[in-house]
C-alpha cells in the first residue's frame, strides 16, 4: 500500500508542530492552506498531502527561528498558491529543481538559481535575515514518509 497522505497527528509530528490544534490553529488563521481542502465536520479527519506537510515543516523552521508567522502570512500564502510540485522523491516547479526560501522580516523568496529570487509577497526593501534549505527539509521528510511506509507495512 502507497501512503500519500497522513492524518493531522503524523502531520503535526513529521512536520516539527508541537500538536494538531497548531494545525488547526494555521488553518482558520489563513496561514496553512492544504492543498486538498474538505468541508468540516465534526470529527472528521483530516489529511495531508507530502506538500502539505513539507509546507507546515517551514513554518514549523520559521517559528523555531523566531519569525512571526502571522507577519509573513502574505507571502506563505503566495508559496502555497505557487504550482510547485513535492513529493518523495521531487522538489520542483515549471522552471525546475527548487533548493531554498529567503526570509527576510516579512517577506519570503523562493530561489530559483542564483540569479533568481520570487518574491512571494509584495512590499517592503530587501533585507536577509535567514535561509530556509527547502530541499534539505524535503529529504529528512522523504526519509521520515519512507520509515512510516515501512513500518506500515509490517
Amino acid at each position: 500500500m502507497i501512503i500519500d497522505s497522513h492524518y493531522a497527528r503524523k502531520a503535526a509530528l513529521l512536520a516539527g508542530l508541537p500538536s494538531v490544534a497548531m494545525i488547526g490553529y494555521l488553518e482558520r488563521t489563513g496561514v496553512f492552506v492544504p492543498t486538498k481542502r474538505r468541508p468540516k465536520h465534526r470529527g472528521t479527519r483530516r489529511k495531508y498531502t507530502f506538500r502539505d506537510i513539507l509546507v507546515l515543516k517551514t513554518i514549523a523552521t520559521l517559528l523555531r527561528n523566531g519569525a512571526s508567522v502571522a507577519a509573513l502570512k502574505s507571502a506563505l500564502e503566495g508559496l502555497q498558491r505557487l504550482p510547485w510540485k513535492a513529493e518523495e522523491t521531487v522538489l520542483e516547479d515549471k522552471a525546475g529543481p527548487i533548493r531554498h526560501l529567503v526570509v527576510s522580516s516579512q517577506r519570503i523568496y523562493l530561489v530559483r538559481s542564483k540569479d533568481e529570487l520570487i518574491d512571494l509577497a509584495a512590499g517592503n526593501q530587501l533585507s536577509f535575515s535567514f535561509l530556509i534549505d527547502l530541499e534539505k527539509l524535503h529529504t529528512e521528510l522523504a526519509q521520515e514518509w519512507r520509515q512510516e511506509r515501512l513500518q506500515f507495512s509490517h
